[in-house]
């Protein structure tokens, strides 16, 4: 049943819903003084579940003293939301269209929820949730030139730094390449650019990732190869 779960997942992940979008309010925030927020979700048989999760998180926000209004955005995973004023007072939550640089952004969270379940089943995938590490959309990485059109490349990340994701992507046959040759880009336009690289974007620093495409990828943990778990998503999408 799991699998056959993982595998539904797996698939909505990747292909755009056609069904019809539903509208979700928060119920907790007025009594610590902020306004209730309403997002959409798009209907389905996973819709349910997500929208109570988000739910839940920006109530939990509330709920530790953070304060909203429109205007102003929020990080949700590694994705920055945005803040509009809605009907009866409310707060209406927007995402990148996850097409546009830059941001576009328009009133649904659905992208969102599914990058953040992916990036969190891939870290769970090599016994790594407990240790995730976000690369927020709007903070740098380093690129060499041409590494987003080769047809591997190479995902290593440094230590935490703030405001730096510490990610560098290399074209995997490119010999040795100066600092000077790094260019910066934001997470989100090299994301856009090679969307095989979005799973392993909050892995930690110990892991690096050699890229070839949506099936085909390598996993290292301090150097050496390692195996997603059996029947985990990352070795369901390597076997799709």
């Amino acid at each position: 049943m799991l699998k056959n779960l993982l595998r539904f997942i797996f698939i909505a992940a990747f292909i755009g819903s056609a069904a019809a979008a539903q509208d979700y309010s928060t119920t907790q925030c007025t009594k610590y003084g902020q306004a209730e927020f309403v997002f959409s979700v798009d209907d389905g048989s996973l819709g349910e579940k997500d929208a109570q999760w988000f739910r839940e998180t920006l109530e939990e926000m509330v709920a530790a003293g953070e304060k909203f209004k429109a205007g102003e955005t929020l990080l949700v995973g590694p994705v920055p939301l945005k803040l509009e004023a809605a009907e009866d007072g409310k707060l209406r939550v927007l995402e990148p269209d996850m097409k546009t640089i830059p941001f576009k952004f328009v009133p649904s969270v659905t992208r969102t929820l599914k990058i953040v379940r992916r990036q969190r089943y891939a870290a769970d995938s090599l016994g790594a949730t407990k240790a995730i590490r976000f690369a927020p959309f709007h903070h740098p990485l380093m690129v060499t030139p041409g590494a987003l059109q080769a047809p591997s490349i190479i995902m290593i990340r440094a230590k935490k730094q703030d405001g730096v994701t510490g990610w560098v992507l290399t074209e995997l046959e490119t010999k040795s390449k100066s600092k000077d040759d790094l260019e910066v880009m934001s997470v989100y336009e090299a994301m856009l650019k090679r969307p095989d690289i979005m799973d392993f974007l909050a892995l930690p620093e110990q892991f690096s990732v050699v890229v070839s495409g949506r099936k085909k990828f390598e996993i290292f943990k301090d150097g050496t190869p390692v195996e997603p778990r059996k029947g985990s998503y990352l070795d369901m999408r390597s076997k799709q």
